[in-house]
């Protein structure tokens, strides 16, 4: 399973690097037409360390505000090689380096934003790569996400479904994806902000980490393959009330989140 996950990353791994060429050009006419001012509306709102995942070619870089510190990654190559040359002419003091979003390598609550625009899309598995943007974030901190999401109107669903019969075995694409949901059901966060434009294609969202201190539930882990949290009473998870400080807490939380959630691409 582990190769078969690998094998897939380098597949799109390749693939974006074959679309670096391309990607700007692409991706202004949709920001024109689809996502009018979506990357100043998130990256506005940004403040302190911040964190982009999947930054691309960069086309964000120049909306940030002065004042916070920028760090990048982007699983392709050729794709950060671009977002490098941007970064020489309007932000200079960004580090951008090469990483993948199912595996953030950074220690827990390291950033004061997270951002992730256009890019759960493709990203293979979204529910690990949110689960990673919740652990290095610290508390109080600000998660940013946009994305092209599954339209509130059915006959453009169907378009969306019937694009994905090719996008996904290509590139990895989703257009049927509503990441804002795994948030919004969320107890972790507190939803600031959220917009939803264009036929219901376009969604952004600015939601706050507002983990609690004191008593929290937690999974506890036993000897056999791990079960699903936030689950209902019958969904044989179990559960346990603990009273401690907020950083083991928030540890325990974010480990179980990740289990479960490769659990889920396990299928267990």
């Amino acid at each position: 399973m582990v190769g078969d996950s690998t094998h897939r990353l380098a597949r799109w791994q390749r693939f974006w690097d074959k679309q670096a060429a391309g990607y700007d050009k692409h991706m202004t006419f949709l920001d024109r037409v689809l996502f009018r001012d979506t990357r100043s509306w998130i990256c506005s709102r940004a403040r302190g360390q911040v964190l982009e995942v999947a930054v691309g070619t960069g086309l964000n870089l120049e909306h940030y505000p002065a004042g916070t510190s920028l760090t990048g990654i982007e699983l392709s190559p050729d794709m950060l090689a671009q977002a490098h040359a941007r970064a020489a002419d309007v932000r200079p003091d960004a580090h951008l380096t090469l990483g993948d979003a199912h595996a953030l390598d950074f220690p827990d609550a390291s950033f004061d934003t997270v951002v992730c625009t256009f890019s759960l899309c493709a990203i293979p598995a979204t529910d690990i790569a949110l689960a990673e943007m919740s652990r290095v974030l610290r508390p109080g901190g600000t998660l940013l996400l946009a994305d092209h999401v599954a339209s509130s109107i059915r006959p453009v669903r169907w378009i969306q479904r019937a694009l994905e019969l090719v996008s996904i075995p290509i590139g990895g694409e989703h257009f049927l994806r509503r990441p804002s949901l795994a948030i919004t059901g969320d107890e972790s966060f507190s939803i600031e902000d959220i917009d939803r434009f264009t036929l219901g294609l376009v969604e952004r969202l600015h939601a706050t980490n507002i983990e609690p201190v004191t008593e929290v539930d937690i999974c506890v882990h036993g000897s056999t393959a791990h079960r699903q949290c936030n689950q209902s009473a019958d969904a044989s998870c179990l559960r346990d009330s603990i009273n401690s400080r907020r950083d083991p807490i928030r540890r325990v939380r974010r480990e179980c989140r990740r289990e479960c959630a490769k659990d889920r691409r396990r299928g267990h």
